[in-house]
Order: C-alpha cells, then sequence, then structure tokens
C-alpha cells in the first residue's frame, strides 16, 4: 500500500519544462508566452535573467482576459509580479483553471536580450 502511495504521489508531481529561451524585448515593450494550464491547478516557476540591455525587466503571471486588456491599454488584473531588476522569479500557484500567460516587460529604454525559463 506504502509503494502505491509513492507512485501516485510521484506521478502527480511531474514537471514540465514550458520555456527555456533567450527573448530580444524591444525597449518599454513587453512579450508574452501562453502556459495552457487549462486542465488543473499547477505551481508555475518562472524565472529570467537580463543577458544584454537595461537592468529594468520584470514578469507578471496573469489570466489570458488580462493580457488582451494591457493591449487595448485598460486595466488588468496581475496574479503574481516581480519587480524590475536584472533577473527574478516568481512561484505562484495557479489554483484554478484558465488561461494563463507570463508577461516578459521591458521597462527600460533600450532593447533587452532576456532569458526566460518556465516550468
Amino acid at each position: 500500500m506504502i509503494l502505491l502511495a509513492w507512485i501516485l504521489l510521484l506521478a502527480a508531481s511531474t514537471g514540465v519544462d514550458l520555456v527555456d529561451e533567450v527573448y530580444q524585448i524591444p525597449a518599454s515593450e513587453w512579450r508574452y508566452v501562453e502556459l495552457g494550464l487549462n486542465q488543473r491547478p499547477a505551481l508555475v516557476s518562472a524565472g529570467f535573467e537580463v543577458q544584454s540591455g537595461p537592468r529594468q525587466v520584470r514578469l507578471a503571471l496573469m489570466r489570458r482576459e488580462d493580457l488582451d486588456r494591457l493591449r487595448e491599454g485598460a486595466p488588468q488584473s496581475v496574479i503574481d509580479l516581480t519587480a524590475a531588476a536584472a533577473s527574478g522569479s516568481l512561484k505562484p500557484h495557479v489554483r484554478g483553471p484558465g488561461d494563463f500567460v507570463i508577461v516578459v516587460d521591458n521597462r527600460g529604454n533600450a532593447p533587452a536580450k532576456v532569458h526566460l525559463r518556465v516550468h
């Protein structure tokens, strides 16, 4: 019985690498990555490191509908947000199903080369 419990625990805690890429983010602009967590709650682990350019980048986790509001310049809500810096990470627990995105926001006045990892 204990062996079965361990197998179920390991199966439930599997991780998936969603992103491990370098992005060029123009000055004062942002890019996003779809997470596709429609099926069940998940622990999102996202981190970034600026490889070149201004050290004023931040990550935000938000619902897809808030990304649409961001595009329109309308008020939006954010689930989790890092400070603007040369590197940072967030590890929110997404409790409900839905369409979620990670936004990489370059707050600087020059392009930034940013390594993004999402697990």
